[in-house]
């Protein structure tokens, strides 16, 4: 049985950035390696406190069937910026069925999902916050703190 593992993140290839050709690294080993690599982001080309989000471009398919297998989920900025949600993005998450999550942007709407799924079905979890804890916007980072 091939193992999998669900990435929820804030942006994926081919928004440019650090987190993202991170993440697109460990995808491409995992699925080179066997697993089945899925990954849960946003349709944000760009992001953070300052900048006003933009779209991906219409061209950028909102799933690709890879490996690693992609879901862009549109989604809806509140509170200022701080935080963006996707009602298909909570919903992919709570359907998936994969033995490991991992939550990308700690903190964020993506990572809150991803580790409420997680808890919910008791599989294991990976948090990278790439950022320190004490700065964390989300709604639910003290609850998952604990």
């Amino acid at each position: 049985m091939t193992q999998s593992v669900a990435h929820a993140t804030m942006r994926y290839r081919p928004a440019l950035g650090g987190v993202e050709r991170y993440l697109e690294e460990l995808a491409r080993r995992g699925a080179a390696k066997g697993y089945d690599v899925r990954i849960h982001t946003t349709d944000f080309q760009t992001w953070g406190l300052g900048v006003r989000p933009q779209r991906l471009p219409e061209s950028v398919p909102r799933f690709e069937e890879g490996p690693p297998r992609v879901s862009r989920h549109r989604a809806l900025v509140i509170g200022g910026g701080r935080y963006a949600v996707s009602a298909s993005m909570a919903s992919a998450l709570l359907r998936e069925d994969a033995e490991v999550f991992h939550a990308h942007y700690y903190g964020h709407a993506p990572a809150d999902l991803a580790v409420m799924s997680a808890r919910l079905k008791r599989r294991p979890l990976v948090v990278n916050a790439y950022m320190a804890f004490d700065e964390l916007g989300s709604p639910l980072a003290r609850l998952h703190a604990r």
